[in-house]
Protein backbone atom coordinates (compact mmCIF):
# COMPACT_ATOMS: atom_id res chain seq x y z
CA UNK A 1 0.00 0.00 0.00
CA UNK A 2 3.01 2.13 0.38
CA UNK A 3 3.90 1.68 -3.06
CA UNK A 4 0.25 2.81 -4.25
CA UNK A 5 0.31 5.66 -1.79
CA UNK A 6 3.84 6.99 -3.88
CA UNK A 7 2.58 6.50 -7.06
CA UNK A 8 -1.03 8.55 -5.87
CA UNK A 9 1.33 11.38 -5.51
CA UNK A 10 3.40 10.92 -8.69
CA UNK A 11 0.37 11.27 -10.16
CA UNK A 12 -0.20 14.71 -9.17
CA UNK A 13 3.49 15.90 -9.56
CA UNK A 14 3.56 16.00 -5.39
CA UNK A 15 6.51 13.48 -5.60
CA UNK A 16 8.87 12.48 -8.67
CA UNK A 17 9.31 8.97 -7.99
CA UNK A 18 9.36 6.16 -5.82
CA UNK A 19 11.57 5.50 -2.42
CA UNK A 20 11.89 1.92 -3.93
CA UNK A 21 11.72 0.42 -7.64
CA UNK A 22 8.59 -1.83 -7.79
CA UNK A 23 8.61 -5.15 -8.76
CA UNK A 24 6.64 -6.31 -12.09
CA UNK A 25 4.31 -7.69 -9.60
CA UNK A 26 4.01 -4.44 -8.02
CA UNK A 27 2.83 -3.13 -11.13
CA UNK A 28 0.72 -5.23 -11.72
CA UNK A 29 -1.13 -5.12 -8.18
CA UNK A 30 -1.16 -1.87 -8.62
CA UNK A 31 -2.62 -1.43 -11.86
CA UNK A 32 -5.21 -3.62 -11.00
CA UNK A 33 -5.95 -1.31 -8.01
CA UNK A 34 -5.75 2.05 -10.65
CA UNK A 35 -8.50 0.25 -12.22
CA UNK A 36 -10.40 -0.54 -9.61
CA UNK A 37 -10.45 3.03 -8.68
CA UNK A 38 -11.35 4.69 -12.61
CA UNK A 39 -7.55 6.49 -12.55
CA UNK A 40 -5.63 4.57 -15.38
CA UNK A 41 -6.04 7.17 -17.51
CA UNK A 42 -5.11 9.86 -15.33
CA UNK A 43 -1.65 7.76 -14.21
CA UNK A 44 -0.74 7.06 -17.71
CA UNK A 45 1.73 10.03 -17.98
CA UNK A 46 3.71 9.18 -15.26
CA UNK A 47 5.06 6.45 -17.54
CA UNK A 48 6.99 8.94 -19.19
CA UNK A 49 8.45 10.90 -16.07
CA UNK A 50 9.90 7.93 -14.14
CA UNK A 51 12.95 6.92 -14.15
CA UNK A 52 13.53 3.73 -16.65
CA UNK A 53 14.17 1.62 -13.72
CA UNK A 54 11.01 2.12 -12.07
CA UNK A 55 8.68 1.78 -15.04
CA UNK A 56 6.52 -1.30 -15.90
CA UNK A 57 7.80 -3.71 -18.27
CA UNK A 58 6.28 -6.32 -20.70
CA UNK A 59 3.04 -5.46 -22.28
CA UNK A 60 1.57 -3.84 -19.53
CA UNK A 61 2.60 -0.10 -21.22
CA UNK A 62 1.16 -1.21 -23.99
CA UNK A 63 -2.03 -2.44 -22.43
CA UNK A 64 -1.80 1.08 -20.27
CA UNK A 65 -1.33 3.53 -23.82
CA UNK A 66 -4.05 1.35 -25.63
CA UNK A 67 -6.47 2.38 -22.95
CA UNK A 68 -5.56 5.86 -22.55
CA UNK A 69 -6.39 6.67 -26.25
CA UNK A 70 -9.20 5.07 -25.65
CA UNK A 71 -10.11 7.43 -22.85
CA UNK A 72 -9.24 10.46 -25.49
CA UNK A 73 -11.63 9.49 -28.06
CA UNK A 74 -14.64 9.11 -24.96
CA UNK A 75 -13.68 12.14 -23.49
CA UNK A 76 -13.28 14.17 -26.95
CA UNK A 77 -17.11 12.70 -27.38
CA UNK A 78 -18.11 13.67 -24.16
CA UNK A 79 -17.19 17.21 -24.46
CA UNK A 80 -18.82 17.49 -28.05
CA UNK A 81 -21.71 15.95 -26.10
CA UNK A 82 -22.03 18.34 -23.45
CA UNK A 83 -22.34 21.55 -25.47
CA UNK A 84 -24.20 20.06 -28.10
CA UNK A 85 -26.83 19.29 -24.70
CA UNK A 86 -26.57 23.38 -23.00
CA UNK A 87 -26.85 24.67 -26.71
CA UNK A 88 -30.09 22.43 -27.72
CA UNK A 89 -31.52 23.43 -23.82
CA UNK A 90 -30.91 27.05 -24.43
CA UNK A 91 -32.01 26.64 -27.48
CA UNK A 92 -35.45 25.84 -26.09
CA UNK A 93 -35.51 28.29 -23.64
CA UNK A 94 -32.90 27.21 -20.10
CA UNK A 95 -30.20 28.90 -18.72
CA UNK A 96 -27.50 25.90 -18.19
CA UNK A 97 -25.14 24.23 -16.09
CA UNK A 98 -22.70 21.33 -16.41
CA UNK A 99 -22.08 19.65 -12.93
CA UNK A 100 -19.34 17.54 -12.40
CA UNK A 101 -18.14 15.08 -15.17
CA UNK A 102 -16.50 17.54 -18.00
CA UNK A 103 -16.28 20.54 -15.98
CA UNK A 104 -14.04 18.60 -13.09
CA UNK A 105 -11.84 17.02 -15.98
CA UNK A 106 -11.43 20.28 -16.82
CA UNK A 107 -8.97 21.00 -13.81
CA UNK A 108 -7.09 18.20 -14.63
CA UNK A 109 -3.49 18.63 -15.98
CA UNK A 110 -4.68 16.65 -19.24
CA UNK A 111 -8.53 16.45 -19.28
CA UNK A 112 -8.83 13.99 -21.75
CA UNK A 113 -7.29 10.85 -19.70
CA UNK A 114 -9.53 11.58 -16.65
CA UNK A 115 -12.28 8.66 -16.81
CA UNK A 116 -15.59 10.12 -18.26
CA UNK A 117 -18.86 9.23 -17.33
CA UNK A 118 -22.58 10.52 -17.49
CA UNK A 119 -23.87 14.32 -17.94
CA UNK A 120 -25.74 16.59 -15.38
CA UNK A 121 -27.33 19.20 -16.69
CA UNK A 122 -29.01 22.15 -14.21
CA UNK A 123 -31.34 23.69 -15.39
CA UNK A 124 -32.98 26.91 -14.69
CA UNK A 125 -36.30 28.51 -17.15
CA UNK A 126 -35.15 31.71 -18.78
CA UNK A 127 -38.26 33.23 -17.87
CA UNK A 128 -41.29 33.74 -15.49
CA UNK A 129 -44.30 36.16 -16.74
CA UNK A 130 -41.47 38.39 -17.99
CA UNK A 131 -39.81 39.20 -14.31
CA UNK A 132 -36.74 38.72 -13.85
CA UNK A 133 -34.14 39.34 -10.67
CA UNK A 134 -30.38 39.15 -9.87
CA UNK A 135 -30.14 35.55 -7.38
CA UNK A 136 -26.43 36.03 -7.90
CA UNK A 137 -25.85 35.87 -4.33
CA UNK A 138 -24.14 38.44 -1.78
CA UNK A 139 -21.22 40.47 -3.96
CA UNK A 140 -21.86 37.87 -6.57
CA UNK A 141 -21.86 38.48 -10.55
CA UNK A 142 -24.05 36.74 -12.79
CA UNK A 143 -27.03 36.73 -15.11
CA UNK A 144 -30.66 37.96 -14.10
CA UNK A 145 -32.52 35.09 -13.64
CA UNK A 146 -36.01 34.75 -12.85
CA UNK A 147 -36.62 34.11 -9.09
CA UNK A 148 -39.31 31.20 -9.00
CA UNK A 149 -39.50 28.94 -6.25
CA UNK A 150 -38.03 25.59 -7.07
CA UNK A 151 -41.33 24.04 -6.69
CA UNK A 152 -42.72 25.88 -10.26
CA UNK A 153 -38.87 25.42 -11.66
CA UNK A 154 -39.35 21.60 -11.55
CA UNK A 155 -42.88 21.78 -12.66
CA UNK A 156 -41.87 23.77 -15.85
CA UNK A 157 -38.61 21.68 -16.73
CA UNK A 158 -40.98 18.29 -15.96
CA UNK A 159 -43.25 19.22 -17.60
CA UNK A 160 -40.87 20.24 -21.06
CA UNK A 161 -39.41 16.71 -20.81
CA UNK A 162 -42.07 15.22 -21.04
CA UNK A 163 -43.20 17.04 -23.79
CA UNK A 164 -39.99 16.31 -25.72
CA UNK A 165 -40.06 12.51 -24.20
CA UNK A 166 -42.60 11.65 -23.06
CA UNK A 167 -43.00 9.66 -19.20
CA UNK A 168 -39.42 9.42 -17.13
CA UNK A 169 -38.11 8.60 -14.53
CA UNK A 170 -37.93 11.20 -11.85
CA UNK A 171 -36.10 11.90 -8.71
CA UNK A 172 -36.11 14.17 -6.11
CA UNK A 173 -33.53 16.30 -7.73
CA UNK A 174 -33.16 15.03 -11.40
CA UNK A 175 -35.34 13.27 -14.34
CA UNK A 176 -33.83 11.26 -16.47
CA UNK A 177 -33.12 12.59 -20.38
CA UNK A 178 -32.30 9.91 -22.69
CA UNK A 179 -30.96 12.12 -25.41
CA UNK A 180 -28.41 10.01 -26.45
CA UNK A 181 -28.24 6.25 -26.68
CA UNK A 182 -24.95 5.75 -25.21
CA UNK A 183 -24.66 8.52 -22.64
CA UNK A 184 -26.99 8.86 -19.99
CA UNK A 185 -28.41 12.57 -19.31
CA UNK A 186 -29.90 13.71 -16.31
CA UNK A 187 -32.14 17.05 -15.93
CA UNK A 188 -31.37 18.58 -12.43
CA UNK A 189 -33.84 20.65 -11.13
CA UNK A 190 -31.54 21.48 -8.13
CA UNK A 191 -27.59 20.11 -8.03
CA UNK A 192 -28.11 18.28 -4.56
CA UNK A 193 -30.22 17.86 -1.38
CA UNK A 194 -29.78 16.72 1.84
CA UNK A 195 -31.82 14.72 3.85
CA UNK A 196 -32.24 16.99 7.02
CA UNK A 197 -35.14 19.51 6.07
CA UNK A 198 -33.61 22.43 7.84
CA UNK A 199 -29.95 22.02 6.93
CA UNK A 200 -31.43 21.46 3.04
CA UNK A 201 -33.73 24.61 3.26
CA UNK A 202 -30.21 26.62 3.92
CA UNK A 203 -28.59 24.51 0.86
CA UNK A 204 -31.13 25.66 -1.91
CA UNK A 205 -30.91 29.26 -0.36
CA UNK A 206 -27.34 29.00 -0.78
CA UNK A 207 -27.48 27.04 -4.30
CA UNK A 208 -30.24 29.89 -5.69
CA UNK A 209 -27.76 32.28 -4.31
CA UNK A 210 -25.13 30.92 -6.38
CA UNK A 211 -27.01 30.44 -9.71
CA UNK A 212 -26.82 33.26 -11.42
CA UNK A 213 -22.28 32.92 -11.41
CA UNK A 214 -22.66 29.42 -12.39
CA UNK A 215 -25.24 29.79 -15.19
CA UNK A 216 -22.33 32.31 -16.64
CA UNK A 217 -19.67 30.96 -15.40
CA UNK A 218 -17.90 29.67 -18.42
CA UNK A 219 -15.20 27.16 -18.72
CA UNK A 220 -13.52 25.81 -21.69
CA UNK A 221 -12.96 22.19 -22.48
CA UNK A 222 -11.02 22.29 -25.46
CA UNK A 223 -11.17 23.23 -28.99
CA UNK A 224 -13.07 25.79 -28.85
CA UNK A 225 -15.48 24.39 -26.85
CA UNK A 226 -17.28 26.17 -23.87
CA UNK A 227 -19.70 25.06 -21.13
CA UNK A 228 -20.99 26.93 -17.93
CA UNK A 229 -19.91 25.45 -14.47
CA UNK A 230 -20.20 25.93 -11.05
CA UNK A 231 -18.79 29.01 -9.19
CA UNK A 232 -15.75 27.65 -7.40
CA UNK A 233 -17.77 28.58 -3.59
CA UNK A 234 -20.71 26.31 -4.85
CA UNK A 235 -18.41 23.23 -5.77
CA UNK A 236 -16.63 22.82 -2.94
CA UNK A 237 -19.89 22.96 -0.93
CA UNK A 238 -21.50 20.53 -3.86
CA UNK A 239 -19.11 18.17 -4.49
CA UNK A 240 -18.17 17.99 -0.85
CA UNK A 241 -22.06 16.45 -0.58
CA UNK A 242 -21.78 14.37 -3.79
CA UNK A 243 -19.04 12.65 -1.64
CA UNK A 244 -20.96 12.76 1.18
CA UNK A 245 -24.38 10.63 -0.56
CA UNK A 246 -22.30 7.99 -2.55
CA UNK A 247 -20.02 7.17 0.19
CA UNK A 248 -23.87 6.85 2.48
CA UNK A 249 -25.38 4.90 -1.10
CA UNK A 250 -22.81 2.52 -2.12
CA UNK A 251 -19.36 3.82 -1.47
CA UNK A 252 -16.85 6.31 -2.78
CA UNK A 253 -13.29 5.76 -5.25
CA UNK A 254 -10.32 7.76 -5.63
CA UNK A 255 -11.38 9.88 -8.67
CA UNK A 256 -13.95 11.77 -7.01
CA UNK A 257 -11.34 12.30 -4.28
CA UNK A 258 -9.12 13.31 -7.08
CA UNK A 259 -11.46 15.42 -8.24
CA UNK A 260 -11.75 17.06 -5.22
CA UNK A 261 -7.74 17.72 -4.69
CA UNK A 262 -8.09 19.48 -8.31
CA UNK A 263 -10.99 21.99 -7.09
CA UNK A 264 -8.92 22.70 -3.80
CA UNK A 265 -5.90 23.53 -5.72
CA UNK A 266 -7.88 26.34 -7.82
CA UNK A 267 -8.18 28.08 -4.33
CA UNK A 268 -10.57 31.21 -4.13
CA UNK A 269 -9.96 34.33 -2.12
CA UNK A 270 -9.68 34.81 1.46
CA UNK A 271 -13.40 35.47 1.47
CA UNK A 272 -14.69 33.22 -1.08
CA UNK A 273 -12.98 30.39 1.75
CA UNK A 274 -14.43 31.86 4.59
CA UNK A 275 -17.75 31.67 2.88
CA UNK A 276 -17.64 27.71 2.11
CA UNK A 277 -16.33 27.47 5.88
CA UNK A 278 -19.90 29.14 6.97
CA UNK A 279 -21.76 27.41 4.57
CA UNK A 280 -20.39 23.62 5.73
CA UNK A 281 -20.94 24.68 9.14
CA UNK A 282 -24.60 25.98 8.79
CA UNK A 283 -24.88 22.48 6.82
CA UNK A 284 -23.11 20.52 9.60
CA UNK A 285 -20.56 19.07 7.55
CA UNK A 286 -17.56 20.00 9.49
CA UNK A 287 -16.36 16.80 10.35
CA UNK A 288 -16.94 15.41 6.90
CA UNK A 289 -14.77 18.73 5.33
CA UNK A 290 -12.10 17.77 7.94
CA UNK A 291 -11.93 13.91 7.66
CA UNK A 292 -11.51 14.59 3.59
CA UNK A 293 -9.04 16.97 3.73
CA UNK A 294 -6.84 14.96 5.63
CA UNK A 295 -7.69 12.41 2.97
CA UNK A 296 -6.43 14.53 0.55
CA UNK A 297 -2.65 14.59 2.37
CA UNK A 298 -2.29 11.67 3.03
CA UNK A 299 -3.30 10.05 -0.15
CA UNK A 300 -2.36 13.40 -2.63
CA UNK A 301 -0.23 15.40 -0.69
CA UNK A 302 -2.43 17.98 -0.45
CA UNK A 303 -0.54 21.03 1.16
CA UNK A 304 -1.66 22.97 4.29
CA UNK A 305 -1.86 26.19 1.78
CA UNK A 306 -4.78 24.98 -0.14
CA UNK A 307 -6.89 23.53 3.35
CA UNK A 308 -10.35 25.11 4.08
CA UNK A 309 -10.44 25.15 7.56
CA UNK A 310 -9.03 21.90 9.57
CA UNK A 311 -8.34 18.07 9.08
CA UNK A 312 -9.45 15.22 11.16
CA UNK A 313 -7.35 12.43 11.61
CA UNK A 314 -9.23 9.88 13.19
CA UNK A 315 -12.31 10.16 11.40
CA UNK A 316 -10.21 10.86 7.94
CA UNK A 317 -9.09 7.05 8.58
CA UNK A 318 -12.27 5.34 9.14
CA UNK A 319 -12.96 7.36 5.58
CA UNK A 320 -9.95 6.14 3.50
CA UNK A 321 -10.68 2.67 4.41
CA UNK A 322 -13.96 3.21 3.22
CA UNK A 323 -12.37 4.58 -0.13
CA UNK A 324 -9.64 1.92 -0.57
CA UNK A 325 -11.66 -1.25 0.15
CA UNK A 326 -14.79 -0.17 -2.31
CA UNK A 327 -13.32 1.29 -5.65
CA UNK A 328 -14.76 3.74 -7.78
CA UNK A 329 -18.68 3.98 -6.08
CA UNK A 330 -17.93 0.98 -3.76
CA UNK A 331 -17.86 -1.68 -6.80
CA UNK A 332 -15.30 -3.53 -5.14
CA UNK A 333 -16.23 -3.29 -1.43
CA UNK A 334 -17.84 -5.61 0.76
CA UNK A 335 -21.66 -3.10 0.44
CA UNK A 336 -21.31 -3.89 -3.24
CA UNK A 337 -24.65 -6.14 -3.41
CA UNK A 338 -27.08 -3.32 -2.40
CA UNK A 339 -29.00 -3.92 -6.24
CA UNK A 340 -31.95 -2.42 -7.84
CA UNK A 341 -33.01 -5.54 -8.21
CA UNK A 342 -33.90 -6.15 -4.28
CA UNK A 343 -37.09 -5.72 -2.73
CA UNK A 344 -37.64 -1.75 -1.92
CA UNK A 345 -37.28 -2.42 2.27
CA UNK A 346 -34.58 -4.61 2.01
CA UNK A 347 -32.54 -2.31 -0.38
CA UNK A 348 -33.29 0.91 2.05
CA UNK A 349 -32.76 -1.52 5.22
CA UNK A 350 -28.80 -1.64 4.04
CA UNK A 351 -28.63 1.97 2.96
CA UNK A 352 -29.81 3.14 6.73
CA UNK A 353 -27.49 0.50 8.37
CA UNK A 354 -24.70 1.13 5.95
CA UNK A 355 -25.21 5.30 6.89
CA UNK A 356 -25.39 4.18 10.32
CA UNK A 357 -21.33 3.58 9.99
CA UNK A 358 -20.59 6.56 9.32
CA UNK A 359 -22.60 8.63 11.67
CA UNK A 360 -19.69 10.44 13.28
CA UNK A 361 -18.96 12.41 9.99
CA UNK A 362 -22.39 13.45 8.82
CA UNK A 363 -24.54 12.99 12.15
CA UNK A 364 -27.78 15.01 10.89
CA UNK A 365 -27.59 12.93 7.61
CA UNK A 366 -27.86 9.65 8.95
CA UNK A 367 -30.53 10.58 11.69
CA UNK A 368 -32.77 12.09 8.81
CA UNK A 369 -32.00 9.50 6.17
CA UNK A 370 -35.20 7.26 6.85
CA UNK A 371 -37.79 10.05 7.12
CA UNK A 372 -36.73 11.45 4.07
CA UNK A 373 -36.30 8.31 2.37
CA UNK A 374 -39.98 7.25 2.97
CA UNK A 375 -41.29 10.71 2.27
CA UNK A 376 -39.29 10.10 -0.84
CA UNK A 377 -41.05 7.09 -2.22
CA UNK A 378 -44.56 8.70 -1.26
CA UNK A 379 -43.40 11.62 -3.25
CA UNK A 380 -42.35 9.90 -6.31
CA UNK A 381 -45.63 7.97 -6.87
CA UNK A 382 -47.26 11.66 -6.69
CA UNK A 383 -44.86 13.53 -9.39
Amino acid sequence: MKLFFELLKIIVGNQFQFSVAPSQKDWERMFVMLQQQSLLGVAMPMLKTLPREQCPTGDLPLVWYTLGDRLRLMNADLNRKCVEVSQWFEEHGFYTCILKGQGNAAMYPDPSLRNSGDIDVWLWPRTDNGQRSTVSGEGGTGTLLPKTSLKKRREEILKFVRASLGEQDVFYHHVDFPMFECTEVEVHFMPTWMNSYFNNDRLQRFLEAEAGGSFTNETSIGAGQVIHTPTWVMNVVFQLIHIQKHLFAEGIGLRQVMDYYYLLLRRGSEDECQKVLDVVHDLGLDTFLASLQWVLQQVFGLKDEYLIGTTDKENGTLLLGEILSGGNFGKFGANSDIGDSERLLVRMTKKLRRGWNFRHLVRDEVLWMPLFKTWQYFWRKMV
